[in-house]
């Protein structure tokens, strides 16, 4: 339940930040793996990574995968020690879970709309 209202907050969040996405090391589509509690920006600016508007801060040990253009987002987490893997995506009002392996790193969606999401195994909340 902690994960769900942590992954609620970032997206309402999210919701705010428009079409400008960036997060420390994480400056195009792809993951964050570091895992020691990375800050997420909103941006105005290309090339610009930090000193936007903090949007939110992942817990420690959290990774974050996300695919994004000018037109949208999906973005997923997952705990390093945890089971599920969490995402969402601009267009879609629902948080999908998907089963994974303890210690498995997050994956970053393969689109950047809730289409990340039709993939076997991946179930709306």
């Amino acid at each position: 339940m902690k994960k769900s209202m942590i992954l609620l907050s970032l997206i309402s969040l999210l919701a705010f930040a428009g079409n400008a996405l960036a997060a420390t090391q994480l400056t195009s589509s792809g993951t964050n793996l570091n895992g020691t509690g990375e800050t997420i920006y909103g941006v105005a600016g290309a090339g610009v990574t930090t000193g936007g508007t903090v949007l939110g801060r992942l817990s420690k040990g959290v990774q974050i995968g996300v695919n994004y253009t000018n037109a949208g987002y999906a973005l997923t987490t997952k705990h390093k020690t945890g089971s599920k893997r969490y995402g969402t995506a601009f267009n879609s009002t629902a948080i999908y879970n998907l089963e994974s392996s303890t210690g498995a790193d997050v994956v970053a969606p393969t689109s950047a709309d809730q289409g990340a999401f039709a993939a076997a195994g991946w179930t709306a909340m």
